[in-house]
């Protein structure tokens, strides 16, 4: 259920696991997401109030849903380059985040 806060409008869009080992990362100016690390899921979208109203909040997120998908695998291949930066060697770095540049377009 959607929570305004002094600062922030908060929209699950997923639920959260009990397990969940949750990281705030940044999608945009005034958007914020609860990224679910393990599950590798965006549950929540964080809108600062001073940038969105809460209808404004929904219709991004309706207008973003594709693009969301975009993100949480962007971040898994992320999650997957941190993980593995030491085995990894320059070169193979390079076309790790060439291909996520790719992916962004």
């Amino acid at each position: 259920m959607p929570e305004v806060t002094e600062n922030y409008i908060h929209i699950p869009i997923a639920k959260k696991k009990k397990d969940a080992e949750l990281r705030t990362i940044t999608i945009t100016k005034g958007i914020k997401a609860l990224y679910d690390v393990k599950n590798k899921k965006i549950v929540t979208y964080i809108f600062d109030v001073n940038e969105y109203t809460m209808k404004e909040a929904k219709k991004w997120i309706k207008e973003h849903k594709a693009k969301s998908s975009m993100v949480e695998d962007t971040l898994i291949n992320l999650d997957y380059v941190i993980y593995k930066r030491n085995e990894l060697s320059d070169l193979q770095r390079e076309e790790v985040f060439a291909k996520l540049d790719e992916g962004q377009e």
